[in-house]
């Protein structure tokens, strides 16, 4: 070239190289055939030259006559002139073959450097695979040396990882040295063993089977240097088979479905193996399909360098769990530890302490995590630290799983299980399953230890135990019923029975099973729940008592009624003639006889009434210590100084309300049994007492509804009574005694008149050992006793009476009293009668004798028609036997009072002039 770059001269060679013509590039400018990327190089050479410096070879790209650009090593000298450059001489050769080549090498050995590294993470994650796999996975040498095998391994034979790799394979594992030179002469005529059956020998002298799959290794040219494989232990599957040959002949049928689940489960263990072997065959792959597995199960993996404290993997899901990805977020210790719930941060802290501290290699631990969008997620970590032969950690390896959906599910099973609980607490419903062919107890819900009064760390609910609980009387038919019931087809059962409590309270029970059968119709177990009805029984049996009760109580209020009756004649006959006759001893003796035995047969009906329910009460508040003190003072007169009466008063007993002489009759008789149960001589021990009862079981249990009582016990250490004499006890007419001095109607007088007063009884007794009887009455506010009114002086009067009675010889008798006594007297003896009676001259009588019962038109009636037609009428009601309720609903219609059959003609007397001085 000149000075000015233009060509001057070009050899063959060179038209060869670049494929231009000589006569072409004669005079062009040497700049138009280098491509534009070299023109800054090429400019910076010549400038070095022409500043003295040698350019040496250098590399220039040309484009040829193609349009191909050709590399050239040149290497140019100036030619000068003085201080003049006159000519540019140069030599070049060119290098395209040589440069693509050793760009191909360079692409070459990066792509060699990316693999390398590829193949070290794929490294680390077999290892991580083969640390983890619960078969043993080994690489072995021709002549039987572990070369590595992982943990296993320790776990299968017994031996450390480093003990292992000093043994002799054939001699120290195998039963049996000579089946090692079996299977070399299988591996090495098929490079290959699938489920290759051996025996081996743990260090501690065990037998174990094991199934080995295994290849061959191989040097580069072609020699066996040794194996890897797998190794699976099948002894307890070995035992299994054995145990199925030795099974008896009636088991066939399940010795046949247990060898085609045998079979199945081979065949899924040889599948399984395949997969092994496909995923070592294919563990470039197994990045992906790792992933797409982790991603179904919702488990990611990861690897801690325990030494430089940071995560070198962090799988695809574990960034899913943690709702995070790799754009945004790298997983560093800190980082992680920050997406730890703050309350789980220290606990989990301190597991990963402990592990390390007690050189721990497996750890499991779950705790929660705050996910990006906020939300709280639980997760199971399970890792496999890795120590060096010092014991210093220095990889973590370990796999997350989300556990949330699980933890959600197990939440709402307890809230379901508590729920379950409190509707069984409440219905006194407990549930139970038992195993129908062995009787085992596998469920037995809370309220089943609450209704069996016991608890779990005092109970053991097997059948066993369970029959124990039964009452006697009842075990029998507990046993048969289920069988009997279920030998007859029927899939459910009820059954009702008792159970004693350690406490020795009798509770009722009633329970029904459901049979359960397998798919082939084999019973396979009986669900079921039991009930306490033991309130439900109880309320039962005092609804039976109390209609029973009811029953005899209508009959005794009619018998009283007509007895009543005839005994209102009578004493009021014998009563009138004693006035009469006073000054004839012999007759008035005689009718004074015949009076007191009224009144004896008279205090009788009203021991009737009292036991119905229907006589007549004076109802007042008053303290029950007063009713003691009074029988306390007639106790001390009349018993033997062989009897020693102990009282125990409560002061402050509550006031009741009620009639205090059916209450002193109620005393007497109690304190009378006690005295003939004893025989003349004991104790008889009076105590009062004040007592809430709130629960619901103590009210069942006493028999009584919840309120405040205040209570009389009587406790006596007579002969005491068996169960029948308990059963009857109140029992109109029923007595022990044998000489018929006793009515009978003691104890049912006592019950009447408790019940009367919206009372309770209770009876303890048992024979040779006393009774107890306890009385709980209703207490009151009102605080102060009412005092007795004094009683009238019999008077007669002028007044006109206006009397009304069916009965027509308490009619006649009446109007003979009344009139003797100076009253004015007109006697009907039906209600219509009497009604029309007054209805002629209301305003001429000054009172009207009523009897309440009446055949042809009622009490009630009559009084509506007498206040319609003069409301201020003055009405006094008379009767043998009337509902006291019905009493007073007539005494707020109007009525003036009321007094009941039979009276002494005093008593009536007074009762006429107290009503007509109103």
């Amino acid at each position: 070239m000149d000075e000015k770059g233009k060509i001057k001269f070009i050899n063959d060679s060179f038209e060869r190289t670049t494929g231009y013509k000589i006569d072409g590039l004669i005079d062009k400018d040497f700049m138009d055939i280098i491509v534009p990327e070299s023109y800054t190089y090429a400019a910076e050479i010549f400038k070095r030259q022409l500043a003295g410096e040698d350019g040496g070879v250098f590399e220039l790209s040309f484009y040829n006559k193609r349009g191909q650009i050709r590399v050239l090593e040149i290497r140019e000298k100036l030619i000068w002139e003085g201080n003049r450059v006159v000519e540019i001489h140069g030599i070049g050769r060119d290098i395209t073959d040589r440069k693509q080549a050793e760009k191909e090498i360079n692409e070459t050995n990066q792509l060699l450097i990316e693999r390398t590294i590829e193949l070290s993470q794929s490294e680390e994650r077999w290892r991580t695979l083969f640390e983890t796999s619960m078969d043993v996975v080994y690489i072995s040498t021709v002549d039987g040396r572990y070369l590595d095998i992982n943990l296993a391994g320790e776990e299968l034979f017994g031996y450390t990882r480093e003990e292992l790799f000093e043994l002799d394979i054939g001699k120290d594992l195998y039963k049996d040295p000579k089946e090692r030179e079996k299977f070399q002469k299988v591996i090495k005529k098929d490079g290959f063993v699938k489920n290759y059956e051996i025996t081996f020998m743990k260090k501690d002298g065990i037998i174990i089977n094991a199934l080995l799959t295994a290849t061959v290794r191989k040097d580069s040219v072609g020699n066996i240097i040794g194996h890897h494989g797998i190794i699976r232990d099948i002894t307890e599957r070995k035992r299994a088979e054995q145990a199925l040959r030795k099974a008896k002949e009636e088991l066939e049928v399940k010795v046949e479905e247990r060898t085609l689940e045998l079979r199945e489960s081979n065949k899924e263990l040889q599948l399984e193996v395949l997969e092994r072997k496909r995923a070592e065959e294919e563990l470039q792959d197994s990045e992906a399909k790792l992933n797409e597995a982790q991603q179904i199960a919702h488990i990611g993996s990861w690897s801690l360098d325990y030494t430089a404290d940071a995560i070198y993997q962090w799988s695809d899901e574990v960034y899913r769990i943690f709702n995070q990805t790799p754009e945004t977020f790298t997983p560093t210790v800190n980082q992680v530890f920050e997406l730890v719930h703050s309350e789980d941060r220290e606990v989990l802290s301190n597991v990963m302490g402990e592990a390390i501290e007690n050189c721990s290699k497996e750890l499991s631990y779950e705790y929660r995590i705050l996910a990006l969008d906020g939300s709280i997620r639980h997760v199971l970590s399970t890792s496999n630290i890795v120590y060096d032969k010092k014991g210093i950690p220095l990889r973590v390896l370990g796999v997350t799983q989300d556990i949330t959906e699980r933890k959600l599910a197990e939440e709402a099973l307890r809230e379901s299980e508590v729920k379950l609980n409190e509707a069984q607490q409440v219905a006194h419903i407990g549930s139970w399953d038992i195993n129908y062919r062995t009787d085992f107890i596998y469920h037995w819900s809370d309220e089943m230890y609450r209704i069996y009064n016991q608890t779990p760390e005092t109970f053991i609910p097997t059948l066993e135990n369970v029959v124990e609980k039964i009452h006697p009387d009842d075990r029998e038919d507990f046993i048969n019923s289920r069988v009997e019931n279920f030998k007859n087809q029927q899939e459910k059962y009820s059954l009702e029975h008792r159970i004693i409590n350690p406490d020795g309270s009798i509770r009722y029970l009633v329970s029904i099973g459901n049979l359960v059968y397998e798919k082939d119709g084999a019973p396979l177990k009986i669900s079921g729940v039991t009930q306490d009805i033991t309130v439900r029984k109880r309320m039962e049996e005092e609804l039976i008592e109390a209609q029973k009760m009811k029953a005899v109580g209508t009959l005794a209020g009619g018998i009283a009624h007509d007895f009543n009756n005839i005994l209102a004649t009578v004493m009021g006959y014998a009563s009138y003639l004693k006035e009469k006759y006073k000054d004839d001893e012999q007759i008035y003796n005689g009718l004074n006889a015949i009076e007191k035995s009224t009144i004896r047969a008279s205090e009788l009906t009203e021991q009737i009434l009292a036991y119905s329910r229907k006589g007549r009460l004076e109802i007042k508040p008053f303290n029950l210590n007063s009713v003691i003190k009074n029988v306390y003072e007639i106790i001390v007169i009349s018993f033997k100084k062989t009897i020693d009466v102990v009282l125990d008063i409560d002061e402050d007993l509550k006031n009741i309300k009620g009639d205090m002489s059916q209450l002193n009759q109620v005393v007497l008789n109690l304190v009378i049994n006690a005295k003939e149960a004893m025989g003349g001589a004991g104790t008889l021990r009076i105590e009062t007492f004040s007592k809430v009862i709130g629960d619901e079981d103590e009210a069942a249990e006493l028999k009584v509804v919840q309120g405040s009582y205040s209570c009389m016990k009587f406790t006596d250490t007579g002969h005491g009574m068996d169960k029948d004499v308990l059963a009857r006890i109140f029992e109109p007419y029923f007595s022990t005694k044998s000489d018929r001095t006793s009515t009978g109607l003691g104890m049912s007088v006592v019950f009447g008149i408790v019940k009367g007063h919206n009372g309770f009884i209770g009876v303890n007794s048992e024979v040779d050992r006393g009774t107890e009887i306890t009385i709980y009455l209703p207490t009151t506010e009102h605080l102060k006793d009412v005092k007795k009114e004094d009683d009238f002086d019999a008077l007669g009067g002028s007044e006109t009476i206006l009397l009304i009675d069916d009965e027509i010889s308490v009619l006649k008798m009446s109007e003979r009293i009344l009139k003797d006594a100076g009253y004015k007297v007109f006697a009907k003896s039906s209600g219509r009668e009497g009604f029309e009676e007054y209805e002629k001259a209301p305003a001429q009588v000054d009172l009207v004798i009523l009897d309440v019962v009446m055949p042809d038109m009622a009490g009630d009636e009559i009084l509506e028609k007498l206040l319609k037609l003069d409301p201020d009428v003055k009405v006094l009601l008379i009767s043998g036997y009337s509902d006291k309720d019905q009493h007073n609903d007539l005494l707020e219609m109007g009525a003036a009072d009321f007094i009941g059959k039979p009276f002494v003609v005093n008593k009536l007397l007074a009762k006429i002039r107290e009503v007509l001085a109103l």
